[in-house]
């Protein structure tokens, strides 16, 4: 958002602050009010697609990290959030906590980011386009073939406390609240060190490597980010449905993603809200 006229930046850190503007800090907390109050008013239906939307920024803001930061392509995105789903389904099922297996579901789609971000030492661009491709066939491979993803995994009604998340209503505040903490963080990345590394990769990495940057570890750090970020969404919305199906992560599906940060414009966490608003409400 642009500075009215007379307001000047005279520090880097005033630069990347993330509320500059009294009006800014209104408008913020206007809209988390009314998100928090939606529900109240708002029917089934739209509540459970704008459920739908909120995972979808979740894990759109971790392709965002990864590919608009960092300048990382990938068209495997949905893959790493079938693992989450799947991870989640698991530990549900087997009685861990809901919060537990949620966290584990993006430590496990991170670490499947790492391996798979391995290929960005040597190779970039269409290439690593082509090994990301790989991963959302190999890890569907996996799944289906050591988790019964063909046969799909019903979870069981979450609750937390007495509260239970089977109801639209109930899930749309546990949503709201991860969303709202993921967007913070994924705004604060570009205000650190390895947020600006990634930038400088984006732009050009051999000059940020003549710089003392080490683009290989800043690369796997944002494969892992961006993973942890998927994992996190699908595991969100495994538990929404109910169930853990593969077919709901296909090559499709991350075609999609990758139109919705390019739509909502690359490196912008705005940006991949509308891009997420967007692309939901016409596909």
């Amino acid at each position: 958002m642009g500075l009215p006229c007379g307001t000047f930046n005279t520090s880097y850190k005033k630069e990347t602050a993330i509320f500059r503007t009294r009006l800014q800090r209104i408008l913020l907390i206007g809209g988390i009010i009314l998100a928090f109050l939606f529900p109240l008013f708002a029917g089934s239906y739209l509540t459970t697609f704008f459920i739908y939307v909120m995972i979808t920024i979740i894990s759109a803001l971790g392709l965002n990290i990864l590919t608009g930061y960092c300048g990382q392509y990938s068209i495997g995105h949905a893959a790493f959030m079938a693992v989450g789903a799947f991870t989640v389904a698991n530990l549900v099922g087997r009685g861990v906590n809901f919060f537990i297996a949620l966290l584990a579901a993006g430590v496990f789609s991170a670490l499947a980011g790492v391996v798979f971000g391995l290929p960005s030492k040597r190779v970039k661009g269409l290439y690593l386009v082509l090994s990301t491709l790989a991963a959302q066939f190999i890890l569907i491979y996996v799944i289906v073939g050591w988790f019964g993803g063909d046969v799909m995994m019903h979870i069981p009604p979450v609750k937390i406390g007495e509260i239970s998340l089977a109801f639209p209503r109930n899930y749309w505040y546990l949503v709201l609240v991860i969303l709202l903490v993921m967007t913070y963080l994924a705004r604060n990345i570009a205000r650190t060190k390895a947020g600006r590394a990634f930038i400088a990769i984006r732009d050009n990495d051999i000059a940020a490597e003549a710089m003392g940057i080490n683009t290989f570890n800043y690369k796997l750090l944002a494969f892992a980010i961006g993973c942890f970020y998927a994992g996190i969404a699908g595991g969100l919305w495994a538990t929404f449905v109910s169930i853990a199906d593969s077919s709901q992560y296909a090559l499709s599906e991350s075609i999609w993603y990758l139109g919705i940060v390019i739509v909502g414009g690359m490196g912008s966490v705005a940006g991949t809200y509308f891009g997420a608003i967007f692309i939901r409400g016409i596909k």
